[in-house]
């Protein structure tokens, strides 16, 4: 098991697809991956997604501060729903908006086995009635969460990058 921090290197969609290719073929100890602050746009969220629905090892995967945008983010967010092994994921400061939302909302419902997930604290999110995030879409409320800057908790206390435990 091992841990790879590409972070702050101005990687960019090339790269992206290399990292797909990476998490699709060649990593069978990889568990986490540190991408944040580089500049991987769409076409890296597209690659990444793909290999993401097939990778069997990765752990935490953080790609905050790219510029996924929100086609890049829901080509993640969609990928989620075949990775079961996947605990930590950081989408914050993506350029997503409120396109997202929806996308967000239905992983948040019916992904129970993700552990955390930071994302823009104006993302509707699905909760229930102790403010926890609920896997089960027949109790599921999407409020807006989020509010002045700060982290903040599953109850949208707090701004910038909510963390959500499942």
């Amino acid at each position: 098991m091992f841990a790879l921090d590409l972070s702050h290197n101005c990687l960019s969609d090339g790269a992206g697809r290399a990292l797909g290719k990476l998490l699709n073929e060649h990593s069978p100890q990889l568990t986490m991956l540190d991408v944040s602050n580089n500049q991987l746009e769409e076409a890296a969220g597209i690659s990444i997604s793909h290999a993401l629905q097939r990778n069997s090892t990765l752990h935490e995967l953080n790609l905050s501060m790219n510029r996924l945008g929100d086609q890049g983010s829901q080509y993640i967010l969609k990928a989620l729903s075949k990775n079961k092994t996947l605990r930590v994921l950081n989408l914050s400061s993506n350029d997503m908006g409120e396109p997202s939302a929806p996308t967000l909302a239905d992983v948040c419902c019916t992904a129970c086995t993700y552990y955390s997930m930071a994302v823009p604290s104006w993302v509707s999110v699905c909760l229930d009635a102790d403010d926890q995030l609920t896997p089960d879409n027949s109790e599921c409320d999407v409020q807006q969460v989020g509010g002045g800057g700060g982290q903040a908790d599953a109850g949208g206390h707090g701004g910038q990058q909510n963390t959500h435990a499942l």
